[in-house]
Formats: C-alpha cells, structure tokens, sequence
C-alpha cells in the first residue's frame, strides 16, 4: 500500500492517521470516527497534537488545524527546513542547514484575538467551547462577546442584515446596540460614516424595534406591579452597548456584547450583567426604541408614523420633533404634541388654522387647560363668535367656579354681549346658582338698555305692563307693545330689539331667586325702567313703594293689581295688607284728581276692584277708608264674596276637625287589635330570622304569628 503514512496520539484515547493528505480520525479500538475526518493541504511528513490543534509538517511549513472543525488555524513557512523534531509541552523544533526555530504555542486569549482581528469568529468561538476556564458564566460572557463581533462583522462587512440582527436579537443585546449599526439613527452622534439605506436593512430594524417595544411594555408593567413576578415571567435582561454620553441619562442592566474589544466596535461604561433593569433603565430603552421607530418609519414608510404617535410612546420630544418637522409632518407633529401633553406646542403651531384649533381645544379638557383655551381662541373667535362660544359651551365634563370665571373674565374683556351669552348657558343650562353671575347679567342687560336710550331721538315708548309675559302670551316677538296708542314707533329696529331686551330683564327679574335685590335696585335708574324696578322692589318687600310706581308715575292699575297677586300671602306679616295697601294709594290718587278736576281713576273703578279683591280684604280695616257717602247698595257684591269666603273657610275647617277625629278613632280600632292579640311562647320556640330560641329574650311579633328578637328586626 503506498503513500506517506502518520499516525498522532490525541485525547481519551483516540488516534489520528494520515495516508498521503488524508487524515482519519479512530477510537482505541480502531472503530473509525468518521465525523471528524479532515484533508490537509498535502501529504505530511510529521504530524502531531498540541491541544486543541493537529499540527502537520508539510513540505517545509508548518500547517495548524483545528481538532472540531478541521479548518486551518495557521499556516508557517520556513525556508529550507529539512527536519522537525517534537518535544514535550507542545514544543516543536524545525531545522534547516544552517538554522534550527523553536516553535511556542501562543496563550489561548492571544489566539483568541488573533482570530477575531482575522474575521475568523466561528474558530474562534470553537476554541473558546473547547478551552477550561475559571467558571462557566466567564465562558459564556466570551462566546457571546465574540458571537456579537461576528453579528458586526456580518453587518457591516458582509451586509448580511437580517441574519446580524437576528443573532444580536438571541443574544439579548440592548437595543442601543443595534441602533448604533446605523449611523444616521446612531446614539453616538454625528458620524462622517454612511448611512444605512439598504431597504432589508432598515425592515430588518423596522420589525426589530416593534418586538423591542412589546418587550419593554412588559418590563414597564413589571416595575409598575407590588408584587415580583415569578422568575419565569420576568422579561429577558437586555445586554447594553451604549456610549459614555448615554450613561448619563441612565443605568443599563448589563454589559456591552463588543466591551472589550479593539476591532472598531466602541467600548461602553461597563455594567452589572446580574442586575435587571430598573424602570428609569427601562423608560430610557423605550425612548431609544420608539425614537428610533419613528425615525425608521420616516423613512421607509411615512404613512406608519401615525400608528406610532397616536399611541402611548415614549419617544424623545425634541429628536421627534425635528424628524417630524423635517419631513413637514403637520398633522403627525399635532397629534405628537397631544399624545406628550404639550398642548401649547400644538396650538403655537395652530395660531394660522383656525379649523385645527377648534378640533384640538375639543379634544381637551377646560378645566386643566383653561388658560390655554383663553390665550389660543381668539383666531377663532375672530372668524366666527358663534363657533368660539360652542368651543365654551359644548362641553360634557363638570366646569367649576373657578373655570367658568375665568372664561367670563375672557369674554368680558372681549364683548359683554359674548359675557351675556355665556352666563345665560351657566344659569339656564347649566343650572349656577351663583349669585355674581346673576347680579352681573342683571347689569349687562341693563348696560345695553341704557345705551339703546342713549341712542334714541326720542322717549321711549310705554308699555302698559305688557313686559310681562301673562300679558304677552309668553311670545318673544315684538307684537303688543305700543305708545300711546301709535305703532308707528315700533318700525324700527332699535326699538323692537330694545322692547325685547326689557322682557327678557323683567322675566329674568321675575324668575331667577339667586341675584341679590339689595345690590341690583340700586343701579336702576330713577326715571325710566321703572316696571323693571317694581320688580326688584317687590323681592325686597317694598311693596309701597313699589305700588306707588305703578299707580302715580306708570298709572297702570292692572299691573298694580298683578303685582299684588304675586305678593300677597295671607301668613307673611310683610304682604299679607298688601291689596289694602294698594286701596289706599287709589283712593288718595282718586281724591287728589277729582279735587283738580282730572280723575284719573274713578269710584266705579275702586269699587270693582274691593268687589272682585273681596276675599283678600279685612271689611272692618276697609269700610273706613271708603267714602261715607258711598251707598252700601254698591258694596253688596263684596259682602257676598266675604260670606261666602266666610263660609268656606269654616266649611273647610269643619271637615278638616271631622277628617282627624275620624283617623284618630281608626288609630285606637288598630291600636286595641294589636293589644288584643296573644302569642305564646313555649321553651322550644325560636326566631323565625335566626333560628335561636326566644327563652327569656326581648321579642317581637310580626303578622301571621312571626316572632323574632328585638335585636333580629334590623
């Protein structure tokens, strides 16, 4: 059989024989190991083990394996070398003529590094696997570590995207590491290297940083909860890379994949690798991520970046805000200043869209931002006053005082119509019972009539009491008004608006129980308006007063008999003579004109008015006012209505005594019936509720012979 033949001993037993270039691999017993066969570059002439190479001496040059894999690890050429001899402790000498060399193995760490300066990382993570080392988690650290260098390789070198990414996504590496892969989204800031626009490249981190973001949401939970979850639950600890710079906003729960190393790979601040991210760690990772996302979907697809900013994120404001204003992402830049709370930002940029302020105050809450509201709603306002007040006034949350004075103040400086138009809302929509804003729309009402009198040429025309609403059928057009007789003067507009003002003063007066009446009468004024003051009068319980107005300075005797329809009551010392009262004004008014000759209300008209007022009137209080000269014949319809009111009262009194001795002798009937009833309680008899024995307890007895303990009723 011809050829070179070799034979070399290696561990547990195990040989390794070579014919020519071949070498196989054989137990102690011969049986082939054919897993592990390799070729050498030639046939050797001397082959040998130095763990955990095979070492072969081919035609001049020394040639080094590895054991596992089979692949060269070195290669050494000597020139003229004719012999090697081999000595203990791997110790290899090769001679030549006239020079002998010694060959040292080189220390494992130094391999290591020569095999990752060579972009040799699968030799040098098997070396690492077959190599003792102090403990395990030291072995692990480095065939990660060199595991992430090859990731870095493959990505930069070998553009080999998806498959860096996915290794550095088993490994757990921070997410910072794998942004730093790309330049322009890079975290160590500006770098003169070029960007990564390669489309797989920017998916692959795309879809990276979306399951970053399910991850980190989790660990967010988990530092959120009282209680530790159990250890199989907790999220996996990310592995950080990340520059000094960054350190100072955070504390990363783990050392870097590429610390360590000299290959342009940057070496971070180290960190605990035991230690799980707190929540500032895992706030920092989720602002790195979802800024970077951002940023990915600007560029790959910008129809994604909505998704992003209309959702809880935490992307970094002002990085954000650049990109976005960047690609003049309006819309977007909005509603990412409504997601962070930034709602000054998003109206300083709404200054010019009217439309986009309107849709954005909706969105908000007034009474945390109602500062906001008055300082960006004047373009709105400007444009159409209707629509800015529907911006105060749709509103379904509760708006306390403060708010709605706030608000009031805002459009009292801007327009007391406005400030009207909205204490009207407060009071007949939303109900306040605050009295301010009723005294100062009180004000604002009277302010605008007051100005309408200013204005016009002439006196303004009499209403005859029909401000009122029972005489105006409670319409809120301008028909029934006149003067003296004339409609003419109601042609006009001022008029008709300021008659309409006037009865929505009078019907407000009457209504609302909230203004203060001691505060408002003294704003009207003396001569003019004065139905409106009899109003206010009449809460303050001037009745004279208040009568005098209307029979001496209105001479509307109906509206006096109105008012005191109002007032009266029989039970309030105050308004209980208030139609005797008002008697007597007539009866002074009827004797001051009939003495000048101009009556301006006749006796006729008295005494209709004691006839159908009789049951309010007290005959032995008015009898004296009355003439003595009035013949008796022209008071029998006031007496009849005395009787009969008489008559009616002790009617009514009568049954009313007859109606309570009636329940009264019901009451005794069931009294007796009760009394009458007997229970009997024997040893054995227990509490229909509780089921305990009554014996010697406080009892009570309900219908169909329920007995149970006092204390069992509640």
């Amino acid at each position: 059989m011809g050829g070179k033949l070799g034979i070399a001993q290696l561990p547990k037993g195990q040989l390794m024989l070579t014919r020519n270039d071949a070498g196989v691999f054989v137990n102690s017993d011969a049986s082939p190991l054919i897993e592990r066969d390799l070729q050498w570059s030639g046939p050797p002439d001397y082959i040998t083990f130095s763990a955990p190479y095979v070492v072969a001496f081919i035609a001049g040059c020394i040639e080094v394996r590895s054991l596992t894999t089979g692949g060269i690890v070195q290669r050494v050429e000597f020139q003229d070398s004719q012999t090697v001899a081999l000595g203990g402790d791997s110790l290899i000498h090769v001679s030549s003529l006239n020079c002998i060399w010694r060959l040292l193995p080189v220390s494992f760490e130094d391999q290591i590094e020569h095999l990752i300066a060579s972009n040799q990382f699968i030799e040098a993570q098997r070396l690492i696997e077959e190599l003792e080392f102090s403990s395990e988690e030291e072995k692990i650290s480095n065939i990660i570590r060199v595991r992430g260098l090859y990731a870095h390789f493959m990505f930069t070198s070998e553009r080999k995207y998806e498959e860096a990414i996915s290794i550095l996504s088993e490994l757990r590496a921070s997410p910072i590491d794998i942004v730093n892969l790309f330049p322009q989204f890079s975290l160590l800031g500006p770098s003169s290297e070029l960007p990564v626009t390669d489309k797989v490249a920017l998916a692959a981190l795309k879809d990276y940083l979306i399951l970053q973001r399910q991850i980190l949401s989790k660990l967010r939970k988990l530092h959120q909860r009282p209680n530790h979850l159990p250890s199989n639950q907790i999220p996996p600890t990310f592995v950080s890379a990340t520059n000094t710079e960054a350190t100072t906003h955070t504390t990363i729960a783990a050392s870097s994949l590429f610390s360590g190393s000299d290959h342009g790979v940057p070496d971070p601040v180290p960190f605990p690798a035991t230690v799980l991210a707190n929540a500032e760690d895992a706030v920092f990772l989720s602002s790195v991520v979802d800024t970077t996302l951002l940023k990915v979907y600007l560029t790959v697809n910008e129809a994604l970046v909505g998704s992003l900013v209309r959702v809880e994120n935490y992307c970094d404001i002002e990085e954000s805000e650049g990109a976005l204003k960047s690609k003049n992402k309006h819309r977007e830049l909005i509603e990412f200043y409504y997601g962070k709370g930034l709602h000054r930002r998003a109206l300083e940029n709404l200054v010019d869209h009217p439309d986009g302020i309107v849709s954005y105050l909706k969105k908000l809450d007034i009474n945390a931002n109602v500062d906001l509201f008055i300082e960006f709603i004047g373009p709105v306002f400007d444009r159409d006053a209707i629509e800015g007040m529907n911006i105060f006034t749709d509103r379904y949350e509760e708006i306390p005082l403060k708010t709605q004075l706030k608000i009031q103040h805002y459009l009292e400086v801007r327009s007391s119509s406005l400030e009207a138009r909205y204490l009207e809302y407060l009071i007949e929509d939303g109900g306040s019972e605050q009295p301010e804003f009723h005294d100062r729309i009180i004000l604002l009402y009277l302010q605008e009539l007051v100005d309408s009198l200013a204005e016009m040429q002439e006196p303004p025309p009499k209403t005859q009491g029909l401000l009122f609403s029972e005489n105006t059928g409670g319409g809120g057009g301008g028909g029934g008004f006149v003067e003296d007789g004339n409609s003419s003067d109601l042609g006009t507009r001022k008029t008709i608006a300021f008659l309409l003002m006037r009865r929505k003063l009078v019907s407000f007066l009457e209504k609302s129980k909230f203004y203060r009446p001691d505060r408002v009468v003294g704003l009207f004024p003396e001569d003019v308006l004065l139905e409106e003051r009899t109003v206010i009068l009449g809460r303050l319980n001037r009745h004279t007063e208040s009568l005098k107005i209307c029979i001496e300075k209105l001479e509307n005797y109906s509206l006096a008999q109105r008012y005191c329809e109002i007032h009266y009551s029989a039970t309030d010392p105050l308004c209980s003579d208030i139609f005797i009262t008002l008697l007597t004004l007539m009866l002074e008014v009827q004797k001051s004109s009939f003495a000048t000759g101009n009556e301006k209300i006749k006796m006729d008209q008295i005494i209709d008015f004691v006839v159908q007022y009789g049951t309010y009137l007290d005959g032995t209080r008015i009898l004296p006012l009355l003439p003595p000269t009035l013949p008796l014949s022209s008071l029998v319809g006031y007496f009849e209505k005395s009787l009969q009111s008489l008559h009616f009262t002790d009617h009514n009194a009568k049954v009313g005594l007859n109606v309570a001795t009636l329940e009264h002798i019901q009451v005794q009937e069931k009294l007796i019936e009760y009394q009458s009833r007997s229970i009997t309680i024997m040893e054995d008899r227990q509490c229909a509720r509780c089921s305990k024995k009554i014996a010697g307890s406080v009892f009570a007895a309900y219908a169909k012979d329920l007995v149970v303990h006092v204390y069992c009723m509640t």
